[in-house]
């Protein structure tokens, strides 16, 4: 009976045994997984930075600079097809309340600033810049809609909005000589 009863103990912690360590290896590899996924998802900061100068015929010429920071640890593909900069003009009679530049349909006018690159791509922890140029009226409010999709599939896309006057942000050069 003692032989009997020691033979069920051994037996029933060799199971707990493997149970337990079978369950941990799991738990060690799913929760590995887990942050070496969490580590790897795509991350990139996208701002506009606008310059405004005067050109001839009452007009101004906008760049509009799309700055994309990669601040994640895996290079980032950008869609060279897909990216671009939306410039819907907004009507001063537009009711009060939240704005959404999508809902305003079609844009005025697409610039893709990435149209004359085969492919783009931004490594871990570095910024690139690309320009996007229009010209405009002076005194008309606008609203710019970046829209940046990475190049693999599934598309997954970031976006940026910003609304200015241009003839507040025209670029004034001191025409002072200085002289000493």
């Amino acid at each position: 009976m003692e032989a009997n009863i020691s033979e069920i103990v051994k037996n029933w912690t060799m199971a707990i045994a493997i149970i337990v360590g079978g369950l941990w290896a799991v738990w060690k590899w799913g929760f590995g997984e887990w942050v070496r996924r969490k580590r790897e998802v795509p991350s990139l900061e996208c701002q506009m930075i606008p310059t405004v100068n005067d050109i001839e015929g009452g007009k101004v010429w906008v760049t509009i600079n799309a700055e994309f920071r990669n601040t994640g640890s895996t290079e980032i593909g950008l869609s060279t097809t897909e990216t671009a900069v939306s410039v819907f003009p907004l009507e001063s009679t537009g009711e009060l309340g939240p704005l959404e530049l999508a809902d305003l349909g079609e844009p005025t006018f697409t610039r893709n600033p990435l149209d004359n690159f085969a492919s783009s791509s931004i490594e871990p922890h570095t910024t690139r810049s690309y320009p996007a140029h229009f010209i405009l009226e002076p005194e008309t409010v606008y609203g710019f809609r970046l829209d940046v999709y990475q190049s693999a599939k599934p598309l997954f896309g970031w976006h940026a909005d910003l609304v200015f006057k241009p003839r507040t942000l025209i670029a004034h050069s001191d025409k002072s000589t200085g002289a000493a």
